[in-house]
């Protein structure tokens, strides 16, 4: 897929960024003005996701470490 944002090794793909998005606007609304802020509140969430992403694997932590389901 097509990345978007590169975070140190971590990358957002456009498929990521577009389910995030629809989430948001499932929840939030789908209006014209809504629609914007909702793109970049997925995208805000989605580099802080990979960012904490990227320190964990900089910090040595294992998915059993971080105990993800």
């Amino acid at each position: 897929f097509p990345v978007t944002i590169q975070v140190g090794s971590q990358s957002v793909t456009m498929l990521e960024l577009q389910r995030s998005v629809e989430n948001l606007n499932r929840q939030t609304g789908n209006e014209e003005g809504r629609r914007e802020a909702n793109i970049q509140s997925a995208l805000n969430q989605l580099i802080q996701e990979k960012v904490m992403l990227e320190e964990a694997t900089r910090l040595g932590w294992t998915p059993a470490d971080l105990e993800v389901a």
